[in-house]
């Protein structure tokens, strides 16, 4: 599925909504996409393959493509060094300390926070609500996680302007 070109891609078991982006790396399991949004590049976004419906390339992608290669936006990409085989060795690749957001879309859960603790079957984030406020630790086991975002405007805001938090 990896290649230069701009994606639609479908999770039709976990979001109604489909989204673009380009698709960087992948493993069996797992796909490291550079998300794409009103023709910005906005971040990086790890997918299990498995939810997956499909993708495509259209003459709407394509088209898309172009403009983000004209206007020179595709530049923004940065090389991702990530170890796709599994949760443990994609978060042990991002590193303790990297601002992330961790969703079970299934169930609806979303956590956002740096990266305290890379456990075999989870991953535990000093996690932090819509307020700014700091709530703790959270866990995720791996099993639930259908997606990790980070590099996104989203996350990068709220890393910029949060109270720093020390973990002991």
């Amino acid at each position: 599925m990896r290649n230069t070109s701009l994606k639609k891609i479908y999770r039709e078991g976990i979001d109604g909504y489909h989204f673009y982006g380009m698709v960087l790396d992948e493993s069996s399991d797992f796909l490291l996409i550079a998300k794409e949004y009103d023709f910005q590049i906005d971040g990086y976004s790890i997918l299990r393959k498995s939810d997956i419906t499909y993708s495509v390339s259209n003459k709407s992608t394509k088209y898309c493509f172009k403009i983000l290669k004209a206007e020179k936006l595709l530049q923004s990409i940065q090389p991702q060094h990530i170890d796709l085989t599994n949760w443990q060795t994609i978060f042990k690749s991002l590193g303790k300390g990297k601002f992330i957001t961790v969703e079970d879309e299934i169930e609806g859960d979303f956590s956002i926070g740096p990266i305290v603790r890379i456990n075999k079957k989870s991953i535990v984030l000093d996690y932090f609500d819509g307020t700014g406020k700091w709530r703790g630790e959270e866990k995720s086991e791996y099993s639930n996680i259908t997606s990790v975002d980070f590099d996104t405007n989203y996350i990068n805001m709220h890393e910029k302007y949060i109270t720093p938090n020390v973990i002991e």
